[in-house]
């Protein structure tokens, strides 16, 4: 038996079929499925440790539970952007996407570089990572400078005419995380929120109200005001 092979009959035996339903629920084939919980997939991840090689594999089964394990064991060193760009050529589903973003291509060498690229595609899933990774590399990053994050906002009212809603709902939460990242920040997501909100685009427009919504409500606002040390509060 292969390390291949072994893995997914790993993945087979923590497996629940009636969970397949649920997946399906948020955009998962049954026909790609075996039904394992992330807690589960996360836990063979962290026996396996990082192995390339065996990620490749493992994505190439075409198992969804298989291809999220991958993301997990990737190794950031030595990922190419042929091989990220392929995988997200073969997105299906936002977990997908999201866990490539999150578990792998955020630790790459090209991570800062690859929203602006990736905004501009065409594939579905390709231009919700471009949004994806923007707001994972909003999270952490200390000492990364606010113009950087400036940066991002200024370009996404410009790729943001997008009505598909796996789009639409990374660009607002792409606005919201860096909006939330501090706040001297917090300002300029709002306006980048209030242009967005004004376009005659219907998935731009829904994204920059969605944003909006949390970026002004008062439980982030205090978050951030208490986060920096201002005093008082403003609605």
């Amino acid at each position: 038996m292969n390390k291949t092979h072994e893995v997914v009959e790993m993945l087979k035996a923590v497996a629940e079929p009636g969970y397949t339903l649920k997946m399906e629920h948020f955009g998962v084939s049954s026909g790609k499925a075996l039904g394992v919980r992330t807690p589960e997939i996360r836990g063979i991840a962290r026996k396996l440790k990082k192995d390339h090689d065996l990620s490749l594999s493992l994505w190439d089964t075409g198992i969804h539970e298989a291809r999220m394990l991958a993301t997990m064991i990737g190794d950031p060193k030595l990922i190419t952007r042929e091989q990220m760009e392929n995988w997200l050529s073969q997105a299906y589903s936002w977990d997908l996407c999201d866990g490539a973003c999150f578990n792998l291509f955020h630790r790459t060498d090209e991570a800062w570089a690859l929203p602006y690229e990736w905004v501009e595609a065409e594939h579905e899933f390709t231009k919700r990572a471009g949004f994806a990774l923007m707001a994972k590399l909003a999270l952490g990053n200390k000492d990364v400078k606010d113009q950087v994050y400036v940066d991002f906002l200024d370009i996404i009212p410009g790729y943001a005419q997008d009505e598909r809603d796996m789009v639409k709902k990374a660009v607002s939460w792409a606005v919201r995380q860096i909006g939330k990242r501090r706040l001297s920040l917090n300002p300029y997501a709002i306006g980048t929120a209030e242009v967005l909100a004004a376009s005659e685009n219907k998935g731009a427009r829904w994204a920059g109200k969605d944003a909006l919504r949390e970026l002004r409500s008062n439980a982030v606002q205090t978050r951030l005001r208490k986060k920096a040390g201002a005093p008082g509060f403003v609605a």
